[in-house]
């Protein structure tokens, strides 16, 4: 074990996708260098979504459990009332200089240090799960093709060329439906396809009324994050980290609309899988999928 005891990492209050960026970096900081860590606070009250009446209010109350990796209760309470607090060093292959509790928090550097650690943080994401949300990342059947679609307290855009310069926009209904059009024509046959979002099925009712199209709800963020991790093709949202923690977890090909590349959060695919924008209506850019 190094100088420094343990590490520790304070979630930003935001949704789950961006939460999970200074998780991650304590859970590699921690294997690379034999600390343990501290217990995690995962729960988060914030009353946007509520007074919205979004359909997730993004508090995350029971999704998660103490990892065994962690030290949890009045002995993490008293190291962090006792021992000195370190900051992040800049590289996580860094190893710690002095003993204390190396602090990682908001979404610094987003996958850049994370992208070779996909199957430790997999692992470990499961083993912070509580046990009744395991199972979709497991078990429980799932469609090959995931489609996530953030609506929520995203903004509508007027034309998709907004999409170049608006953040937390809403990805078109349009490009959903004509990019899982053309990717099924590409693989020869109506693919099923799940739906997960936040969105009412009002609001998606084209959608769904294509073939094989179902929405799916598991009762918790990290339900539906855990099914998107087992996905075999994501079309997902642009500008949601959610959706690129799905494309990080499951290391499938996944695409974006136009305008709203994912190459911004620094995820690079480490089995050489598409993972970029992709415009439906000029399919001779298009890749071609076997599912």
């Amino acid at each position: 074990m190094g100088l420094a005891t343990f590490c520790y990492a304070t979630l930003p209050n935001a949704g789950l996708g961006n939460r999970l960026f200074p998780w991650a970096r304590s859970v590699v900081y921690s294997h690379l260098h034999g600390i343990q860590r501290l217990a995690t606070r995962w729960w988060n009250i914030k009353l946007g979504p509520a007074l919205r009446h979004e359909s997730d209010w993004r508090w995350y109350i029971g999704q998660f459990r103490r990892s065994p990796a962690e030290l949890n209760g009045l002995s993490s309470a008293f190291v962090k009332l006792t021992q000195p607090k370190l900051a992040e060093p800049a590289q996580l292959n860094t190893a710690p200089t002095q003993r204390g509790v190396v602090h990682f928090a908001d979404m610094t550097g987003y996958f850049a240090q994370l992208n070779p650690h996909h199957e430790l943080l997999r692992r470990e994401l499961l083993a912070s799960t509580a046990a009744k949300w395991t199972k979709h990342g497991t078990s429980e059947p799932i469609a090959p093709i995931a489609i996530h679609i953030r609506r929520g307290d995203f903004k509508t855009v007027a034309t998709i060329e907004d999409l170049k310069t608006t953040g937390g926009a809403r990805t078109p209904l349009d490009w959903f439906i004509d990019t899982l059009r053309l990717v099924r024509r590409q693989a020869g046959r109506d693919v099923p396809a799940m739906v997960m979002t936040d969105g009412t099925k009002a609001e998606l009712a084209q959608l769904y009324a294509e073939p094989n199209v179902t929405a799916v709800t598991t009762g918790s963020a990290i339900g539906d994050l855990l099914a998107l991790s087992r996905a075999k093709f994501l079309i997902g949202s642009g500008g949601s980290s959610f959706s690129l923690w799905g494309a990080f977890l499951s290391q499938c090909p996944a695409v974006f609309v136009p305008g709203q590349d994912p190459a911004w959060y620094n995820f690079k695919n480490q089995s050489d899988q598409y993972v970029g924008v992709l415009d439906p209506w000029k399919p001779e850019n298009a890749e071609s999928w076997t599912l």
